[in-house]
């Protein structure tokens, strides 16, 4: 069994809770019933418990107050994240692709171009074959 631990949430966060339980309208629709109160519970303190650490069916409430709480604690694992981006570019002489952000003058060629924006005749180099070209990228998602 984990360590139980001591919490105590915000009033905000106590009013979210509320909220959640309270009754919801019984409208059947061709998509399917609505989430139930205990549903709309357990989510509410599920979002909580993953916000402040803890697993959120085993609250127990504090007779401390009504903002205090215990439940068994759960690590917080801080994520790797990685982000990688590339501008692949077939050159029209030797058909070589390339990835243009690779290269050292990458800067120079797209200066303050922003993501999605279309630029035209952007001049370049192949680095296998060092035809030059121009090329062109298009705007928009």
């Amino acid at each position: 069994m984990a360590e139980r631990k001591n919490f105590e949430m915000t009033q905000a966060d106590h009013d979210k809770i509320v909220e959640a339980c309270k009754s919801v309208p019984m409208i059947a629709l061709q998509c399917g019933c609505p989430p139930s109160q205990q549903e709309n519970a357990n989510n509410a303190w599920s979002k909580l418990g993953l916000r402040m650490g803890f697993k959120s069916m085993t609250v127990q409430p504090d007779p401390y107050g009504p903002l205090r709480f215990t439940a068994e604690a759960v690590e917080k694992h801080a994520g790797e994240f990685h982000w990688s981006c590339s501008l692949d570019i077939d050159c029209p002489n030797c058909e070589d692709s390339f990835d243009l952000l690779g290269t050292d003058d990458y800067g120079d060629l797209l200066g303050d171009t922003q993501v999605c924006e279309a630029k035209k005749g952007i001049e370049t180099f192949c680095p296998k074959c060092e035809f030059e070209f121009t090329f062109d990228i298009g705007g928009g998602m």
